[in-house]
């Protein structure tokens, strides 16, 4: 088997043919529910095997979704995706890392991690402002012998904080965003 170890000493093992790993087209529907409610529904999962380690079902690349769900009546109270701001599902995703949280304005932020974009979105999906953070990092992910090092803006976690956290005499203001008219802008 072929072993490379890297910076935080866990092994990586490559694909060869005594670790064999294989990716499978899941010939059957794969629904999954939370409390009755269906929140994914498709024919198009596939199933990652790896040597002798169970199998894994992934869907297919098609978006993410911020689900709140009613603890208590485990149904769905309010969820975005990029359909609810009339975008493609490709343009918001997230395989890991990222977070959610309500403002006290009914607005939610929304940190989609793995892209290093951060949004705040009303109620009803409209987006109020995105960030896009443009510090590159080395990415988490092991080194392939003769290839750059993978460059990432990740961003973790992303929290609204109150005007009460930030030390007193310190400036701040509020201005209205004007968006931008699509067909006529430029980037100077």
């Amino acid at each position: 088997m072929s072993e490379q170890t890297n910076t935080m000493t866990r092994t990586v093992r490559i694909p060869g043919p005594d670790h064999p790993i294989t990716i499978d087209r899941n010939l059957k529907r794969v629904v999954v529910s939370i409390g009755g409610t269906i929140v994914a529904d498709t024919r198009k999962a596939l199933i990652l095997r790896e040597a002798g380690y169970p199998p894994v079902r992934l869907e297919s690349l098609g978006g993410s979704r911020v689900l709140e769900i009613d603890p208590i009546t485990k149904q769905i109270i309010w969820q975005y995706s990029a359909r609810s701001s009339q975008i493609a599902e490709w343009r918001f995703y997230s395989p890991f890392a990222g977070s959610a949280q309500r403002l006290p304005n009914g607005n939610t932020l929304i940190d989609e991690g793995a892209q290093g974009r951060a949004i705040q979105v009303t109620a009803e999906g409209e987006i109020v402002w995105e960030y896009i953070s443009p510090f590159l990092l080395p990415a988490p992910t092991a080194p392939i012998a003769g290839r750059p090092s993978v460059k990432t803006n990740l961003l973790y976690r992303t929290q609204a904080v109150p005007y009460s956290w930030v030390p007193d005499g310190t400036p701040h203001t509020e201005e209205a965003v004007v968006p931008a008219a699509w067909g006529t802008f430029h980037v100077p």
